[in-house]
């Protein structure tokens, strides 16, 4: 009984006290003009950015990598996602910041912002991937189903990563019809869920089992092309596209939002999968069938 316990106790953690933190923190960000139109490197107030960002990270990394070591890989990715979902809901949405810029959004910003928040998410998966695993599956892209299988190609490795960042793009882009904070996350999440699904179905015709940093880095793409995407598309139009919600569905999700959807959604995708996977395969003999946390 005490497993499940310490299981909900690191989730609440996360969820009702370090999580409300980075928020509160999150929320004395300003922008030029005062507003709270602000994210983690689009500000005025860089102190209090160090203080937000420093904490941030450290708070989810180490719910993440306790999860990780005492439960299970997915475990704590996503009570790490717990904590920058907190933290990516008291920054500044597209919407607040293009009236406060009168339509000269950062994207380049926030485009940085995305991969640097995303890949911060890809580091924390890769510690938390070798601590709540062993053996073969400390393999980095994917590690063979069958206890004498083969590794992964490169090729097959691209594939995977290529389906994944499209299909991660074809979520997100759905899902994002807004900019609110619950749409934006929905959006990431959905994201990483599709990619999770995708990387280990293409996998799976190779007979390998997808590790998770592959669909976290497939969503880091969207979240890097987003914001570019949004101001190619949108031009000297930015302002009249955001009132007339026309701005790419794409660059509507800022950096922490990624991050966070991504560490909660790519477990359950690389879930969903491997059960359909065991499914399918269950009566193959020599197959080792993997949790996907």
């Amino acid at each position: 009984m005490a497993h499940p316990v310490l299981r909900y106790a690191l989730h609440m953690l996360a969820l009702l006290v370090l999580g409300p933190i980075a928020f509160y923190l999150a929320s004395n960000l300003r922008d030029s003009v005062g507003s709270n139109a602000a994210t983690l490197f689009y500000n005025s107030t860089p102190m209090h950015a160090a203080v937000f960002g420093v904490f941030t990270l450290v708070a989810a990394s180490a719910v993440g990598l306790a999860g990780a070591r005492m439960f299970s890989t997915g475990t704590g990715l996503t009570a790490a996602g717990f904590v920058l979902a907190w933290a990516g809901w008291g920054l500044g949405t597209i919407d607040a910041i293009a009236r406060a810029t009168n339509g000269r959004i950062p994207f380049v910003v926030l485009a940085i912002e995305g991969l640097v928040s995303v890949g911060f998410a890809a580091a924390l998966t890769l510690v938390c991937t070798r601590i709540g695993t062993a053996g073969t599956q400390h393999r980095v892209w994917c590690f063979p189903m069958e206890t004498d299988g083969l590794s992964g190609r490169p090729m097959d490795v691209l594939l995977a990563a290529g389906s994944a960042t499209g299909g991660a793009a074809a979520a997100a882009y759905f899902f994002a019809s807004s900019d609110s904070h619950g749409q934006t996350l929905a959006a990431a999440f959905f994201a990483g869920c599709a990619a999770g699904v995708i990387a280990q179905l293409v996998l799976a015709s190779r007979k390998l089992h997808a590790q998770p940093v592959l669909a976290v880095l497939a969503v880091g793409l969207v979240a890097l092309a987003g914001p570019i995407v949004g101001q190619v598309l949108s031009g000297n139009r930015v302002l009249v596209d955001v009132f007339a919600g026309r701005l790419n569905p794409l660059s509507l999700p800022i950096g922490l939002v990624w991050a966070a959807g991504t560490l909660i959604g790519v477990p359950v995708g690389l879930g969903w999968a491997g059960h359909a996977i065991d499914r399918r395969t269950f009566s193959e003999p020599g197959l080792v069938t993997a949790t996907a946390d």
